[in-house]
Order: C-alpha cells, then sequence, then structure tokens
C-alpha cells in the first residue's frame, strides 16, 4: 500500500498500520511488510518498491487523485516496473472506507479478497 499526499508526501505503508492487518487477513503479504517497513510507513523510494515488487498496488482514491491519477502514479519513481504496474493492478479506496476503521471493515476485506483471490473469493451478490 501506497499512502500519497501530492508529489511531496509519498509513503510506503508498513507493518503498524491499519492495512498490515487487512493484507494479513486476506493472505496477502503487504509490499511495505515485505520491503522491511516495521513502523506505520516509510518514504516511498524506487529501491523499496523494488525489493517490495508487488502484484497490486494498493491506494486510496485522494491520494492517487493528489498524484495525477493512475497515470500519474506510474510516473513515480519504480512503480512502472513493479509487477503490479505491469498487470495493471492497482486498487484504489475511498480514504474514509479503507482507513477510518469501524464496521465496515470486513466489507473492505472482502474486496481485497476478491481482489487477491478472486477464485478463492465469495462473489458479491
Amino acid at each position: 500500500m501506497l499512502y500519497m499526499r501530492g508529489l511531496d508526501s509519498l509513503f510506503l505503508i508498513g507493518r503498524q498500520h491499519l492495512s498490515h492487518e487487512l493484507f494479513e487477513a486476506s493472505g496477502a503479504i503487504g509490499g511495505g511488510a515485505a520491503a522491511g517497513v516495521m513502523g506505520p510507513f516509510a518514504p516511498l523510494t524506487a529501491e523499496a518498491l523494488a525489493a517490495a515488487n508487488p502484484d497490486c498496488i494498493v491506494v486510496l482514491t485522494a491520494g492517487l487523485e493528489s498524484v495525477g491519477g493512475r497515470e500519474g502514479l506510474l510516473r513515480l519513481p519504480g512503480v512502472a516496473e513493479t509487477a503490479a504496474a505491469q498487470e495493471g493492478c492497482i486498487l484504489d479506496f475511498d480514504d474514509q472506507y479503507f482507513g477510518g476503521g469501524g464496521p465496515r471493515m470486513g466489507q473492505v476485506l472482502m474486496e481485497l479478497l476478491r481482489a487477491f483471490h478472486p477464485d478463492l473469493a465469495p462473489s458479491s451478490g
């Protein structure tokens, strides 16, 4: 997961962030955790992205908009070289829905399950 608020605030999310537990519960490994980010976040670098090489990149919608949308995200150093970018697996979630905690976390988890394991997750509907 990447946290972005404009081009001057780019972070790779680590183990001490809510998303880490969501990824673990969905059977995924957070890219920040894979890259060794033990705290909640670390500055985003091309080297950290290369170390993580995520299959999917998860971002918050407002953050994605702050860097120019998907096209702007792909221009960030190292992003285009990831498996996620090459496969087109960029997931964006509303900021409050994904990061707000609370009773909708089960819904968020199901969306992650469907995205990460489409063959295993129950369909919506």
